[in-house]
């Protein structure tokens, strides 16, 4: 039953990045559209080439072996888009020179374990990454927050988006620090059920997506 679940799980998530990739690149060309979002479509562009090989490994055992060393150095382009895709947005440039300097700091970890076991699956590289963008996310809100905010959130892509991310990585970053640790510890069911959670926090971070993109296409119809 568990794996099942799990089934289910994976599949949603992997049907909202096409979604999202879709009404990504629907929103192409809107004038309307922030700067910030002018090449977002790569994010589940990417994410999709990366989830191909994986759904044939995770129903078939196909290329196993690659699909996890894919998976893992997927981590460097997911961390670096979206960390840089907040460091953007942020207006003070004194905090931008801040996140520059952490997130090199970071990708020098990142890419180390990825480096040193490219096929382990879930080493501390995911949790790294998770961690990271959960500290943008806070100078984001930090900065969104000091002053009254003179935008309708609702609205705001930007928000939606950093709102997905940080939901999504504060759920990430503790479960893939323990993962491997808890992996022949726990009941299978049990470690399922954390797999599941992790998937499930991915499926909302993409929902966020899609929320942001629409905004975009609902400021052109405006």
């Amino acid at each position: 039953m568990s794996k099942i679940i799990y089934y289910i799980i994976y599949d949603l998530q992997f049907l909202i990045s096409i979604i999202t990739l879709y009404f990504s690149l629907v929103s192409i060309g809107n004038k309307f559209s922030p700067k910030y979002m002018r090449y977002f479509w790569l994010y589940p562009l990417v994410n999709i080439i990366v989830l191909i090989p994986h759904f044939c490994g995770t129903y078939f055992g196909l290329f196993i072996s690659f699909t996890i060393a894919l998976n893992n150095f997927s981590v460097i382009f997911h961390f670096s888009f979206l960390s840089f895709f907040i460091i953007r947005i942020l207006p003070q440039k004194n905090e931008k020179k801040i996140l520059i300097i952490l997130y090199s700091i970071f990708l020098v970890f990142i890419s180390f374990f990825i480096i040193k076991e490219p096929f382990n699956q879930g080493g501390p590289a995911f949790s790294i990454s998770s961690l990271g963008l959960s500290i943008f996310c806070i100078f984001y809100y930090f900065q969104l927050f000091k002053n009254p905010p003179v935008l309708n959130l609702r609205k705001e892509p930007a928000f939606w988006i950093i709102s997905g991310v940080f939901f999504a990585m504060c759920i990430h970053s503790p479960i893939n620090a323990i993962l491997l640790y808890l992996q022949n510890r726990l009941p299978y069911s049990y470690y399922i059920l954390l797999l599941d959670l992790s998937i499930f926090s991915l499926s909302i971070m993409y929902l966020s997506f899609i929320k942001a993109i629409l905004c975009t296409i609902q400021q052109k119809k405006v």
